[in-house]
């Protein structure tokens, strides 16, 4: 099973069913993509399709930063025995910790994943293609505030303080558009 990351805010966005979709940067970018007829994802110049990371039906684990609590007081990154020895940043919001270092969600294994979704569909598109309607879709209306309500806008943001050039808001790059559910 693979795992996909989020930013804290974001998790949380998921978990209470403000976020159910996602863009990821397709690599590599071209100028320009085509489809075949035959293509569901669009093609390199060959005509060979760019496949999506994450296909419509997979369910995929989310990666939380996490930390482990060991009996003998070693800190330790070890075979985990069980969920009940995992303790996950999310539920520390002041960000102190008596348990110890936190780990990278990198690391999370699925089997100490306790939130998974399904992706149900995958498209390509550019990123400025996002419509006000998506950018609520991306969580991005927790963030709205009275000087400027588009959800759109507050999306922009949110994607400029994760994606750096040569994939930022301004290269209008290609895009993996995910929607998903939370699932049990």
């Amino acid at each position: 099973m693979q795992g996909i990351l989020f930013k804290p805010d974001m998790i949380k966005a998921i978990v209470e069913g403000r976020k159910t979709v996602t863009r990821r940067v397709i690599k590599p970018q071209l100028e320009h993509f085509h489809y075949t007829t035959d293509a569901q994802y669009p093609c390199l110049p060959d005509g060979e399709q760019i496949q999506p990371r994450y296909k419509a039906g997979e369910t995929v684990y989310i990666k939380e930063a996490w930390a482990t609590y060991q009996a003998n007081d070693d800190w330790t990154i070890p075979q985990i025995p069980d969920k009940a020895t995992i303790f996950y940043k999310l539920d520390d919001p002041d960000g102190f910790s008596p348990i110890g270092k936190w780990r990278s969600p990198m690391f999370l294994k699925a089997i100490h994943a306790r939130y998974f979704i399904r992706i149900k569909d995958v498209r390509a598109e550019r990123l400025n293609e996002i419509t006000e309607e998506d950018a609520i879709k991306e969580g991005a209306i927790a963030h709205l505030d009275n000087r400027n309500p588009y959800p759109r806008h507050h999306f922009v943001i949110l994607w400029s303080s994760i994606n750096k050039p040569p994939f930022d808001w301004q290269s209008n790059c290609w895009v993996w558009r995910y929607e998903f559910e939370l699932v049990s």
